[in-house]
Parts: C-alpha cells; structure tokens; sequence
C-alpha cells in the first residue's frame, strides 16, 4: 500500500522539477532567439518542397477524384472492378497532373507578356500621363485659381521628388540593386525549382492519399484516447470542409471576378484591361479588404491616362463587388466559414499582422476552425453544467425560460432570477387584507 503522504512529496517534487526545467528551456530559448529563428526559417526553407505538394495536392484533389470517378464510370463494365478501379485511380493522376500543368501554363502564356508590355508603356509614358492629368485638373479648377495652385504645387513637389530619386538616388545605388536583382533572381529560380518539385510530391501524394489517411489514422489511435482521437477527427473534418471550401471557391470566384472585369475593361475601353484585370481577380482572393487593395491601384493607373474613364472604373468595380458580394459568392462559397463579418475581420486584421499576404491568404478560414474548436470546447462543458449550448439563450436570460428552467440555485441567483408562481392566490394569508 503506498504512503499518502510520500506520494504527495513525490507529486511536489516533480512539479518544481518541471517548472524548473521548463523555466531553463524558456531563458535558453529567449537567449538564441535570433539563432532559432534562423533555423526556423533554414527548415522551412529546407521543407517548402513539401508544403508545395500538400497545397497543390489539396487544391486539385477534387479534380482528381473527379477524373477518377468518371474513369471508374467508363471501365467498370469492360472489367472487373477491382482492376478498374487501379486503371481508373491511375489514369486520374496522370490526368489531373497535366491539367495542372496546362492550366498554369496557359495562364503564364495569356498573362505575363501583356503585364510586361501593359507596365513597360506605363513607364515610358509617365510625363505624358502625368501632363494629362495637369491638364485636367486645371481645366477643372479653372474657377478656383487658389486651389488650382495649391494642387499644382503638390503635383510639381512629387514630381521633383520622384524625378530626382529616380536620378540620383536610384543610380547612385545602381550596384546595390543589381545585387538584390541577382538575390532576386536567385530567389525566383529556387522558388520554380521548388513549385515543380511540389507538382511532383503532389502526384505522389494523390497516388498513395488512400494509404497516407490510413497511417494518419493508426498514429492517432496509437497515440490518443479514444475520445480524444474523436475529438481529433472531428477538427480535422471541419478543417478540411473549412479550408478546402474557402479556398477553393475563392480561387474560382477570384478568376470569375477577374474574368468579368477583363470583358467590363474592354467594354468600357479601359487602359490596360489585362492588367486591371489580374490586379482586380488576384487580390479578390483576400476577404473583406481584397477588392479595397486592388481598385486603388487600378484607379491611380486609370486616373493618369484618363480621369473620367477612372470614375467609370470605380462605377463598374463598385457594381462588380455588389454582384460578387451578393450573388456569385454566396454561390459559390455559401456558408463554408461559418463566422460572422465581424469575425473575419478581425481575423484578417491579425493574421495579416502576424504573418503578412499568407496571413490574409489563411486568417479567415484558420481562425474559423479554432473558432469551432473553441465553440465545441464551450459547449462541452455547458452540457456538464446542464446549460443550455444555444447563444440565443445568453443574449437575455432573464427572458429566456430554457435558461432557468431545472438549474441549480447558484445560477439562479447569479442572474438575480426570481420565480414567480404561476396563479398567485390573492387571499393568500402572506398579503395585507384590503
């Protein structure tokens, strides 16, 4: 039988022996911050081949079990199931790999040489963009000579300004800049080495998805409770469902919105309708601030060459995002986040602070999933208090009988919750006789 009191001794002991070590382990860490963060940064660097694959491979998985399934539809009558279903996963891979490929390759080649050409004659024709837009102004502040002066004196300083850092400063720092464009260089050239080799990992990982789920699976039941290997799964479900939903349908809404602006562009007669095009459907990807952060853009390029095309522009960006906010979103995306407007803006607010573009990229559908896993948490211990789960109940509940009814008296009383009976006599012996 074990003493009582030598386990108690024991249990302090290695309380104080863990918060020691723990406490050692964190000064050690605070120490060499700047090491570990360079080694963080050496390992993701060192890993980014894989997280290219997992990314690819969860984008387009979808296309590959459509593939499959379509393959499976053709074989599974000419022989047996079995073998055509390996014929089927198979070719699947082969399929989805290539679309893959042609899909990015026909965006680069429709793409990239207008950008190229559309941002090469902005800069050649910065003085005659920017006496345009002197022009303008003057024959709209033609009435107001004071105002038309002051505005004039703005635009000549940042003329001047931006003239003389193009001239002195950015030529006197030519050798600096040549050597960030070769780092630069360098950089894109390790970043498309990488994203091919993620193609790779990615058609490896849709071949073997069916075994990797599997170990996934065994590792977890090896390792957790059962109940905690439940609660295991149910996060990873709704992660999958949230991340895969949102990201997809914003990648699709994205090159619809980026579509629809291209054809408004060239209705309009827009300059440059490619490249407002790929400003307006690339930053649509980020919620809520996404189409602030590519209209301004777009604006200021517009407004150079023409003001008035400039507030057709914003007319039609205005008319594009209501349809978008109203119709093709909901459509496509529907409810697949789950949190409300407030919450994902604070959400984009946070992870943008935290972690940049990949933040606002990741924020809303990440912190959607610790918002479920934090709802869970809550209503788990609610029902162990026998509360009620719904917030409905929480946002009046001296109103709200379900609150109320069959709880403790400790609730009761911390919600000044008085019952009151329900055909009170009024001849009862407790009230003063009238």
């Amino acid at each position: 039988m074990r003493d009582p009191v030598k386990t108690k001794y024991i249990r302090w002991g290695v309380t104080l022996f863990s918060v020691i070590a723990a406490s050692i382990v964190l000064a050690m860490i605070l120490s060499r911050l700047s090491g570990i963060s360079s080694w963080v940064a050496n390992t993701i660097a060192a890993v980014s081949p894989v997280i290219w694959g997992l990314v690819i491979a969860f984008i387009v998985n979808p296309i590959a079990v459509f593939f499959e399934d379509t393959c499976f539809r053709l074989f599974k009558n000419r022989m047996k199931p079995r073998t055509a279903s390996k014929l089927a996963h198979a070719l699947s891979i082969v399929f989805t790999v290539l679309f893959t490929v042609l899909v990015i390759f026909g965006v680069i080649m429709l793409i990239v040489p207008q950008l190229t050409s559309s941002i090469s004659v902005l800069i050649e024709n910065g003085q005659d963009y920017y006496n345009t837009l002197e022009e303008w102004i003057n024959t709209l502040l033609e009435d107001n000579p004071n105002i038309r002066d002051y505005v004039e004196t703005i635009l000549e300083k940042g003329y001047a300004f931006l003239e003389d850092w193009v001239n002195n400063r950015l030529v006197a720092s030519a050798q600096s800049i040549m050597s960030k464009v070769a780092s630069g260089v360098f950089s894109v050239v390790r970043w498309i080495a990488n994203f091919l080799i993620g193609i790779i990992i990615a058609a490896y990982m849709l071949a073997d998805k069916k075994r990797l789920l599997a170990q996934c699976r065994k590792l977890s039941a090896a390792i957790w409770k059962p109940k905690a290997e439940a609660r295991i799964k149910r996060v990873a479900h709704k992660a999958n469902e949230v991340f895969g939903g949102f990201i997809r349908g914003k990648l699709l809404d994205s090159t619809i919105i980026g579509i629809l602006c291209y054809i408004g562009a060239l209705i309009l007669k827009l300059p440059y309708p490619i490249l407002v095009a790929t400003i307006v459907g690339i930053t649509n990807i980020v919620p809520f601030f996404g189409p602030l952060i590519g209209a301004i853009p777009c604006a200021l390029i517009i407004l150079l060459i023409d003001p008035i095309k400039c507030l057709y522009f914003c007319i039609f960006i205005l008319a594009l995002q209501q349809l978008d906010g109203n119709v093709i979103g909901p459509k496509i995306l529907g409810n697949t986040v789950g949190i409300s407007s407030f919450w994902v803006l604070i959400s984009i607010t946070v992870f943008s602070g935290l972690f940049g573009v990949i933040g606002m990229l990741i924020g809303v559908p990440l912190f959607a999933v610790l918002y479920t896993i934090v709802k869970d948490l809550a209503e788990e211990q609610l029902t162990r208090k026998k509360l009620p789960t719904d917030t409905l109940a929480y946002m009046e509940p001296w109103k709200t009988s379900q609150f109320i009814s069959g709880q403790p008296e400790s609730h009761q009383t911390m919600l000044n919750v008085q019952e009151e009976p329900a055909n009170p006599d009024p001849l009862s012996k407790d009230q003063p006789e009238t």
